[in-house]
């Protein structure tokens, strides 16, 4: 489980600010599917406050994100310029950082399921 592994290594978390917005609508997305119950959900975005994560500010990261702008979405290259500029792994269940030119983001993947 990719929290367990964040905790047991002291994994620092950094994310563009764009991310607690990504989780909520994935949440919501799953509750209006029937794919996700109330009681879980309401769990998940609880444990998604408590993370200790560091937001960067969109603005450090448009100049890059524009330049990734052929080959993915602003935000997709959110987290490519974040990675980028930390030099620092991408953490993912989505191969599709992996599978994109024109970037030096590390990819790491995981499987999300507990």
């Amino acid at each position: 489980m990719i929290s367990r592994t964040i905790v047991e290594n002291e994994v620092d978390l950094t994310a563009p600010e764009l991310l607690s917005l990504e989780v909520i609508h994935a949440l919501r997305k799953r509750l209006n599917l029937k794919l996700l119950s109330e009681r879980h959900a309401i769990q998940a975005f609880r444990n998604l406050c408590m993370m200790p994560i560091q937001y960067l500010s969109h603005a450090e990261l448009v100049q890059r994100v524009w330049q990734l702008k052929a080959n993915m979405s602003a935000y997709d290259a959110s987290y490519v310029a974040l990675a980028e500029k930390l030099s620092a792994p991408i953490w993912t269940c989505d191969s599709k950082y992996q599978n994109t030119p024109i970037h030096k983001a590390k990819t790491v993947f995981f499987d999300p399921a507990p």
